[in-house]
């Protein structure tokens, strides 16, 4: 019987392929090694050892450009869809929280969005940042709702934050020994509706899933979560706003600081103003006031 016959060995590397071209009956003929061509070079490779593995659409020969040109029309419009649909179903606007500073305000479409965290990036004077954060808190309790505050560097003075209007009688002041508490006590204290808002100095970067459980703590509670950042302290976050502060140097007078819109989620950002504190505000944070001293004050500690 005449004829040949092709056998690959298929447990062998790629580089080693036996390969057989031997007349049919003459099963003694020697074997010679061949590198394969074609479907069967691949076959016993790894993905990433495949001919062009790792290269761009363009360096393939026969790529289809007009494909791909109408697969990204096909993904834009898509993409397009889907926003059209999420404007569409989307909730009504987040109820806002004025700050106090019409100016700024009026930049935030009203003031800071309810139900929301914000952050809070002082480059310098904290204190001024505080007393900004005080004030928006004091608004949005109103005559009703409470207004928290932890404490955990132990430095609010109370006289100093009284001089704000802040409400004393429904202000709690915790003051936790360790920074997971803090975060603890801040997540459990937005999710209670009758605190209006939460005020957390920071003193490390939040990680984004902590970041995630205070947005949806604030979402459930309805309240305000005022995060205190310094610049090395902010990184990627689920916060609805984000606001940076930074003093101007003047002659005589109250403090001014030009404040800038980093982020916002619901309205425009890289916008700023100017606002101008009142005195109290280098009095807020002052050498620490113990727990007894802060129920005389008229507001409540828990350390």
């Amino acid at each position: 019987m005449n004829g040949t016959q092709d056998i690959y060995d298929l447990t062998a590397p790629p580089s080693r392929v036996r390969h057989v071209n031997t007349p049919v009956g003459n099963a003694d003929a020697p074997l010679r090694l061949v590198t394969p061509s074609g479907p069967l070079a691949n076959a016993n490779r790894r993905p990433d050892q495949a001919p062009g593995f790792g290269r761009g659409p363009s360096n393939l020969p026969g790529t289809d450009t007009v494909a791909d040109r109408s697969r990204g029309r096909t993904l834009a419009a898509l993409a397009a869809r889907v926003s059209e649909i999420s404007r569409r179903h989307r909730g009504p606007a987040a109820r806002r929280c004025p700050t106090g500073w019409p100016a700024l305000d009026a930049l935030l479409g009203g003031g800071l969005a309810g139900a929301s965290v914000h952050e809070f990036v002082a480059r310098k004077e904290a204190a001024a940042v505080c007393t900004v954060a005080l004030q928006a808190a004091a608004r949005a309790a109103g005559s009703q709702r409470w207004l928290v505050y932890i404490d955990l560097a132990g430095d609010l003075y109370a006289p100093g934050v009284a001089q704000l209007g802040v409400p004393l009688g429904r202000m709690l002041v915790v003051r936790p020994e360790r920074a997971a508490d803090a975060l603890g006590a801040c997540e459990q204290s937005l999710q209670c509706r009758a605190v209006a808002a939460v005020v957390l100095p920071l003193r490390r970067p939040l990680e984004p899933q902590t970041s995630r459980r205070l947005q949806l703590a604030a979402e459930r509670g309805g309240g305000l979560g005022l995060l205190l950042c310094a610049p090395g302290h902010v990184g990627h976050s689920f916060a609805a706003g984000r606001l940076q502060f930074d003093p101007l140097i003047d002659g005589p007078g109250p403090p001014r600081m030009r404040i800038t819109v980093l982020k916002q989620r619901e309205g425009p950002a890289g916008g700023s103003v100017v606002v101008e504190l009142t005195d109290a505000a280098d009095s807020v944070p002052a050498p620490a006031v113990p727990g007894d001293a802060a129920r005389v004050a008229g507001c409540s500690a828990i350390a």
